[in-house]
């Protein structure tokens, strides 16, 4: 009875804690969302005000701090989607287009953010797909996010896609730190760190883009050696309905 009594309890503080911890990332999601919306605001009239008086110091300065706000951006969107999946309420608004131009339009998003480094693509999907185009963008982005964080400067970053009757894949191959054997069964749990790099990062990246695949019935997987890169690809149906 006495170790009924304690799970009970200890099934209860787990519940607390959970639910204490979505309260606060949702009220921090609130409370960042709007002073970001103004800063956001303020940058484009000072982009638009200089835009032809700045130097190339004060252009460079400027897309800095783009990419700062880009990257906040991400990290609330990230933050409010754990707790949204987590409770079953992703809601995929599907749509046909074509994958190859979201690829690309992808890679020119994280040119200020590349750390140097070079894309190359080989991109093979001719046919349109039927899928969340935003929140498939949004997997696509995270991807090429980590492979840069975890890139030296000026590497190469490749990404692929091909493609069958019924299915397309996204490659994304990096020549970075790579991934120890012993993280690879967990990196796309919420909130795990690898642990061979202290780099910084919350942890919940991966695990978003396991749970967007993962609610268009396809498959996410990594492949990865210590000191030689890393290759994250994911599969989805073309017609996901």
């Amino acid at each position: 009875m006495q170790t009924e009594k304690a799970m009970r309890i200890s099934e209860q503080k787990l519940i607390t804690q959970v639910r204490l911890r979505d309260e606060f990332i949702a009220n921090a999601v609130h409370e960042l969302s709007s002073p970001l919306t103004c800063m956001n605001l303020y940058m484009e009239i000072i982009d638009q005000a200089f835009l032809e008086k700045n130097t190339a110091i004060q252009i460079e300065i400027l897309n800095k701090l783009k990419m700062q706000l880009e990257l906040l951006q991400i990290l609330i969107r990230d933050m409010l989607d754990t707790t949204q999946f987590e409770e079953g309420k992703l809601h995929l608004k599907l749509e046909i287009f074509h994958l190859n131009p979201l690829i690309i339009e992808k890679i020119q998003e994280m040119q200020l953010r590349a750390n140097n480094c070079q894309f190359e693509t080989d991109l093979a999907i001719e046919d349109e797909i039927k899928a969340d185009k935003g929140r498939i963008g949004q997997v696509i982005t995270n991807l090429i996010s980590n492979a840069i964080k975890y890139s030296p400067q000026g590497s190469k970053i490749r990404i692929t896609s091909e493609t069958t009757d019924s299915v397309i894949q996204v490659n994304i191959i990096d020549r970075g730190l790579g991934v120890p054997q012993k993280d690879l069964e967990n990196i796309f749990e919420p909130f795990y760190r690898v642990s061979n790099e202290n780099i910084s990062g919350m942890g919940i990246g991966l695990s978003i883009c396991k749970d967007i695949i993962s609610n268009h019935q396809g498959t996410i997987k990594v492949t990865s050696q210590v000191g030689v890169g890393s290759t994250f690809s994911f599969t989805i149906p073309k017609r996901f309905s």
